[in-house]
């Protein structure tokens, strides 16, 4: 059986947890848009649409595409200047930024939970922060 685009385009959002209305916010298309390039009903998607899926997704674009059978998990690309690409790990600065956090959190659970996260979790938390203050911003 054939792994389609549209398999490589669900799967991809159901990774991420999110729902169709998310992905229509985030990049701009109906969800109805979304759920036929799911389905394959559309086919012919536009270069640039697949390059929105790829970062909604965090997933490099070919791979959606199906254009390449290796997906790669990029980094956010938001926020990504909290994380140190040479160690992949969050930087300095957005542990000093969660350090005065604690002094001013009314969610010190959030922040704690934050303390006992590895640094991949640290570097996942930092993605979906800023997904979320993407998708639900006012």
């Amino acid at each position: 059986m054939e792994y389609t685009t549209g398999a490589r385009l669900r799967e991809a959002r159901e990774r991420k947890g999110f729902t169709l209305k998310e992905v229509a916010k985030s990049i701009k298309l109906a969800e109805g848009t979304i759920q036929r390039h799911e389905s394959g009903a559309i086919r012919n998607i536009k270069l640039a649409t697949f390059k929105k899926y790829g970062e909604c997704y965090g997933v490099n674009w070919e791979y959606l595409a199906g254009w390449s059978d290796t997906h790669k998990f990029l980094s956010p690309i938001v926020g990504e200047q909290y994380v140190d690409h040479i160690t992949n790990k969050p930087t300095k600065e957005f542990d000093d930024i969660m350090e005065k956090m604690k002094e001013y959190s009314k969610y010190p659970e959030i922040l704690k939970a934050y303390d006992e996260l590895t640094d991949e979790g640290k570097k996942y938390f930092i993605g979906q922060l800023e997904i979320a203050k993407k998708l639900h911003s006012k």
